[in-house]
């Protein structure tokens, strides 16, 4: 009995692992990028602990990865997949371009932004590539394995994985949709993704997909019918959105 008890304990404490683990290396490595920087001396160029960020998360996630079931189950219906998650991911992208303004805003001026041009005026097309590949494909699966499939129903049942999606209670959707939400700078906007993706999560019983929508349209802002807005939302929207966790975590520990 007391065998059976501690094997059932191994295997919800791996279940949670799996899912936090990746979150918690990235948040720790954003909080680190500054002193890594001092560190490392004035000759180390900080943008390039973000490559190091993800190739680490990245490592950790492909390790885990048979732990991921979620990731392969599919919906029965179709449409799930190719008609509603597209949609979802569109409209948080258009909520989220546009909801950037006066009190909808929590950026500070003197923040980091990550920009990928060197010196003389030129993109660094190694360091774009590598923030947008990270930004669009990697942390979408990070957040959401921690955020829905973790957080959202260890809230309801900590043994979550007993939890079917479908079961996940109002109460758990709002909660882990407002921290969700003031995880980001642009917190309303992170509030009304965080509900969407919820929403979807629940309807579908699929984690991942509406994220992984909206971070594929950032790829390809000029869609939007301004491809001379294009640079400006790369930058601000895709390069710049991942710092925001730091200021999160700031907050609630003043």
């Amino acid at each position: 009995m007391e065998a059976g008890k501690g094997l059932c304990i191994m295997v919800l404490r791996r279940q949670i692992l799996v899912r936090v683990l990746p979150f918690a290396l990235f948040i720790l490595l954003l909080a680190l990028r500054d002193p890594l920087g001092s560190w490392l001396g004035p000759d180390f160029d900080v943008r390039w602990v973000y490559p190091i960020k993800v190739a680490l998360v990245l490592a950790l996630v492909v390790y885990f990865l048979r732990d991921y079931t979620e990731l392969r189950e599919l919906p029965a219906d179709s449409r799930w997949l190719w008609l509603w998650a597209p949609l979802v991911g569109v409209a948080v992208f258009v909520l989220w371009i546009n909801l950037d303004w006066g009190w909808l805003n929590l950026a500070s001026e003197d923040g980091f932004v990550y920009d990928p041009r060197a010196a003389d005026g030129r993109i660094d097309w190694t360091l774009a590539a590598i923030r947008l590949t990270g930004s669009a494909l990697l942390v979408p699966v990070m957040e959401e394995l921690f955020w829905r499939s973790f957080l959202m129903r260890w809230i309801d049942r900590h043994d979550l994985m007993s939890l079917a999606p479908a079961l996940v209670s109002v109460k758990a959707i709002v909660i882990s949709s407002i921290v969700f939400g003031f995880e980001h700078t642009l917190w309303f906007a992170g509030i009304l993704a965080g509900l969407a993706y919820a929403w979807l999560y629940r309807a579908k019983r699929q984690p991942l997909a509406a994220d992984r929508r909206t971070r594929h349209h950032e790829w390809y802002p000029g869609c939007l019918g301004d491809p001379d807005r294009s640079l400006a939302i790369l930058v601000s929207r895709i390069l710049v959105q991942d710092e925001n966790c730091l200021g999160f975590l700031v907050k609630l520990s003043s």
